[in-house]
């Protein structure tokens, strides 16, 4: 776990805080890269000053079920730093559905009622981002944050394709006159959603790293968006 937590107001010291499993702390180096910890530790609370990189471990051995982890400041998890975790047992369905190997084909409308289609996208790697779109705060934030970040991906060659649960008209409406830098895409029955695993009982969170022959190289389905495009940027220095 390292942190680079610039948020509104400068860096902050983030209280961590689990529920349910604890934590064991096995390393702690600060922002010189010195080691802080003499000994391993278990917690179920931490605090992480901004630039300080931890090793915890944990075995999901005694509790199954949803529990969150997230930052103890209220106002940090308004702006989603709290995430959901499901612990299933070997057998057991996960957060979402099956997660395909290799991209799966769709046809879906942009705000202008245009249909796309995956086809478009063959023979380049590409990012495939499921959104609730911008009925969601936290989702609105999302497509801010990989509008500010675009050219990351431009220069990579890579698409970035956001498909939401929004309708065509709720999309257009929402969005306006500001067209984000990608392909923005209504998918209102969830039907795409469904078929990438990002679907259990309601619409899940996605992000999708795929190559130019159509594998996944790298996915994240969650009960919240993909806030950084940081993750996926690494998977695609990993994949080369």
């Amino acid at each position: 776990m390292a942190t680079r937590n610039k948020v509104e107001g400068g860096p902050w010291t983030h209280p961590f805080h689990i529920h349910v499993n604890p934590f064991e702390v096995v390393s702690i180096r600060d922002d010189k890269n010195v080691e802080r910890l003499t000994r391993p530790v278990w917690r179920d609370t931490l605090a992480i000053p901004d630039g300080w990189t931890f090793k915890l471990r944990t075995r999901y051995q005694d509790f199954t079920g949803d529990f969150v982890q997230h930052c103890h400041i209220l106002a940090h998890e308004d702006w989603g730093m709290m995430e959901l975790i499901r612990i299933v047992r070997p057998g057991q369905a996960g957060l979402g559905g099956p997660v395909p190997e290799a991209s799966v084909a769709w046809a879906l409308p942009d705000a202008a009622g245009t249909t796309r289609k995956s086809a478009e996208f063959a023979g380049r790697t590409s990012v495939l981002v499921f959104s609730k779109g911008y009925g969601c705060v936290h989702c609105a934030e999302q497509i801010r944050v990989f509008s500010e970040q675009a050219d990351q991906f431009k220069k990579r060659g890579v698409d970035v394709v956001f498909i939401s649960t929004d309708s065509v008209k709720s999309l257009a409406a929402a969005r306006g006159d500001a067209a984000p830098p990608f392909v923005l895409l209504a998918d209102a029955d969830c039907k795409v959603f469904r078929s990438y695993g990002c679907y259990r009982d309601e619409p899940l969170h996605g992000a999708f790293l795929i190559d130019s022959a159509g594998k996944i190289l790298w996915h994240s389905i969650a009960s919240g968006p993909l806030l950084s495009v940081e993750p996926l940027l690494r998977a695609m220095e990993k994949g080369r």
